[in-house]
């Protein structure tokens, strides 16, 4: 597992069969993103704010793209929230 703090917002990284520990779930940022790799090969992506909730349907070919995708939605929110 990798993660990295961004404007806020924690963005963590799992690798294949990693799975997340509950110590590392915690609303100790403006929120979190998770970003992983499906069974498929896919990459998926998910926000937590108070629960992990299913921002696209969308799977993504890498990495790069699903965290692309988080950062976008990220701006997204701040966009509307003024910041």
């Amino acid at each position: 597992m990798k993660s990295i703090v961004f404007g806020g917002v924690k963005f963590i990284f799992l690798v294949r069969g990693e799975k997340l520990p509950q110590a590392k779930i915690g609303n100790d940022y403006g929120g979190s993103y998770l970003i992983w790799p499906r069974k498929n090969g896919l990459w998926d992506v998910r926000w937590k704010w108070l629960d992990w909730q299913e921002i696209t349907t969308q799977q993504f070919d890498d990495e790069h793209a699903a965290f692309q995708f988080a950062h976008e939605h990220h701006l997204k929110r701040m966009k509307k929230l003024g910041g």
